[in-house]
């Protein structure tokens, strides 16, 4: 299968957009994550967040033959971390609107951010119905990760481990695996070295 050229992030924001923004770049993807302005785009082959939804049927048409990722998220897991998210946030004008386009309000609001999650869902399940091809629905934070990303992208699974980012306890385990994996890794390259001498 042929990698995919451009790759675009189309779930909503607290979703686990930023670790697929960092996944995409382990795989070789110049990426921007929640770009504010379409121009911001420009030179990268893939982008993520809130703002690529806003954009789908325009990067499907200057960009022919993407892919789209839609990265879900238990809803009710969402709705609190947009709740606390939102409370520590200090937005600026270009947020606000983008907030207002996409959930109806600019202050969070469970009843909308339900409503805006759902019909956003529905639309871009309908928008690829029949393009099941070019489409991933994927729940990172549930800890989906290489296994369904690279053969959707047509790429190899790195030996990277997926970087599930703000999900604190399992970062601390992959991290802790990770060093447990290279110490091993230098204790037999100090055995071998002294397997020769």
């Amino acid at each position: 299968m042929k990698a995919a050229k451009y790759v675009w992030g189309i779930g909503l924001s607290r979703t686990g957009t930023t670790s697929l923004a960092q996944a995409l770049g382990i795989l070789g993807y110049k990426t921007i994550h929640y770009p504010l302005y379409f121009e911001e785009i420009k030179g990268f082959r893939a982008a993520t967040d809130i703002t690529i939804l806003l954009w789908l049927e325009t990067l499907d048409q200057k960009y022919p033959g993407s892919k789209f990722i839609w990265t879900e998220r238990d809803i009710n897991s969402w709705l609190t971390s947009c709740e606390k998210h939102l409370a520590r946030s200090n937005p600026d004008a270009r947020m606000l609107e983008i907030r207002q386009q996409c959930f109806g309000c600019t202050d969070f609001d469970q009843k909308l951010y339900l409503q805006a999650y759902q019909y956003h869902l529905a639309q871009v399940e309908e928008y690829f119905r029949d393009r099941p091809q070019d489409f991933l629905k994927i729940d990172i934070i549930a800890g989906q990760g290489w296994e369904l990303l690279c053969p959707f992208l047509g790429k190899s699974i790195p030996k990277k481990p997926f970087p599930y980012l703000h999900n604190s306890s399992r970062n601390k385990i992959l991290v802790f695996i990770d060093s447990i994996v290279e110490s091993i890794k230098l204790l037999l390259v100090s055995a071998k070295a002294r397997i020769r001498h």
